[in-house]
């Protein structure tokens, strides 16, 4: 767990996914984590401050 600040904008990062994918990777934490991983290899995550 880490602290973000009230004030910070999470964007949420399954927003693209279909439903269907979006509620496979809701009922793992290790495939979310796999997905999240996938996207910082690629450079897509974090995405850059506005």
């Amino acid at each position: 767990m880490v602290h973000v600040p009230r004030t910070e904008h999470l964007g949420d990062l399954l927003a693209d996914l279909s439903a269907p994918e979006r509620e496979r990777l809701a009922r793992s934490e290790v495939t979310l984590l796999d997905y999240l991983d996938r996207l910082a290899r690629r450079g897509e995550w974090p995405p850059s401050a506005p």
